[in-house]
């Protein structure tokens, strides 16, 4: 098994020289998505993918195929990833219309909910998504603060 650490949530060029600097394998940045702290304007998302010293991965959220293939062209990050409830439906017409690599998250039940995870349905989940074509994975939290179910980037532990 490899393992490999990805830094998400990027918002300028010192902090992405550090992780490459600290041995990250790579980074995420953060655009198109307000609800984010660390959203960027599509232009500084472009400016740190164009001027990076390590592989990008491009953060969506529950976008459409043709929005996700329009933040790719316009990226071009090493991948997308796919951070929202995206089908593997989706992504497979994706697929046919990006030439970077496709993460998909796959998020652990909230603890709030106190949900065991079902592992023959997560590990499911994952099979279908690789038939569909997703390259990696991220495997990350899900949490309700407020009410609202957020996933990743909370700084909540597992």
């Amino acid at each position: 098994m490899t393992c490999t650490i990805k830094i998400c949530g990027i918002t300028n060029q010192e902090d992405l020289e550090m992780i490459a600097r600290e041995g990250a394998d790579y980074g995420g940045v953060i655009a198109g998505i307000p609800q984010s702290p660390r959203n960027l304007s599509l232009d500084t998302a472009k400016t740190l993918c164009s001027q990076t010293p390590l592989p990008l991965a491009a953060l969506t959220f529950n976008k459409s195929v043709a929005e996700n293939v329009l933040f790719a062209e316009s990226l071009s990050p090493f991948a997308l990833q796919l951070q929202g409830e995206e089908t593997p439906d989706e992504v497979a017409a994706l697929r046919e219309q990006v030439s970077c690599e496709i993460w998909k998250a796959l998020h652990l039940p909230p603890q709030e909910e106190g949900q065991p995870v079902d592992l023959s349905a997560y590990l499911a989940r994952a099979h279908a998504f690789i038939a569909a074509g997703v390259d990696r994975f991220i495997i990350d939290t899900c949490t309700i603060l407020d009410g609202v179910k957020r996933y990743g980037g909370t700084g909540k532990p597992v």
